[in-house]
């Protein structure tokens, strides 16, 4: 029997794995191991001057490594790759978030960098005080008004993420929702073809009842479950 397997490297947290062996399952992959793992990443040193020595600090990053297998002579073997491949062109278009946060070191240098030139030139001449304070509050100036626009950007790149965001989730991650739901229902063997285009067929907006794909029962368009057997319905 020629199957076919795939790894995938997962945060590891209850749900989130969970979530993932959900998805994998719907597209008939089989999860045949799933082992905690830790990758080492690098070392940092550093120096006891009261004791002396130096304390070195190996870091890892861990994860969970899934791995998992699917029969590649099944009767929806090839249904299952295409909707896999759909699903997952639809989940590549997530949007991402560019917006970098200003560090507070900006408002440390509004501080920090113009007190300290003062009182650099206070102890070398102290005759060139006034013309030094002008600069340091012009210095100041431009460091606030900086990070006054790094704050800004910030604040609007972040609306402009969470927006988009919202709108991906109440349209392309539905469609995504809804190919994992058929292709459940297709591994599983639970997906009446021609309930299916009759579903389809109707999409003028004066629908008003669906199809269980398994059973065949009418169910309303905003019902979630079929009302028969309990199968998730397809729309």
């Amino acid at each position: 029997m020629a199957r076919e397997t795939t790894t995938v490297q997962c945060y590891p947290d209850d749900k989130i794995i969970n979530d993932r062996i959900k998805q994998y399952e719907a597209f008939g992959w089989e999860l045949i191991n799933n082992q905690r793992c830790q990758e080492y990443e690098g070392q940092t040193s550093s120096k006891d001057f009261i004791n002396g020595g130096t304390t070195i600090t190996r870091h890892y990053s861990t994860f969970n490594k899934l791995t998992f297998s699917r029969d590649k002579n099944a009767p929806w073997y090839n249904k299952a790759i295409e909707l896999e491949k759909e699903h997952n062109r639809l989940l590549g278009t997530k949007p991402s978030n560019y917006a970098i946060r200003p560090s507070n070191n900006w408002l440390l240098g509004i501080i920090g960098l113009p007190v300290g030139i003062m009182l650099l030139f206070m102890l070398m001449q102290a005759g060139a005080l006034i013309v030094i304070t002008c600069v340091l509050i012009v210095v100041s100036v431009l460091f606030l008004i900086t990070y006054c626009v790094k704050r800004v950007r910030y604040k609007n790149d972040n609306e402009e993420y969470y927006s988009k965001m919202r709108e991906w989730e109440n349209t392309v991650a539905k469609q995504a929702e809804q190919i994992r739901i058929k292709s459940e229902a297709i591994v599983n063997g639970e997906y009446v073809e021609e309930q299916a285009k009759q579903n389809e067929s109707v999409g003028n907006g004066e629908q008003i009842n669906i199809f269980c794909t398994k059973c065949g029962a009418k169910n309303n368009t905003d019902s979630e479950y079929c009302i028969k057997c309990g199968q998730r319905l397809i729309k």
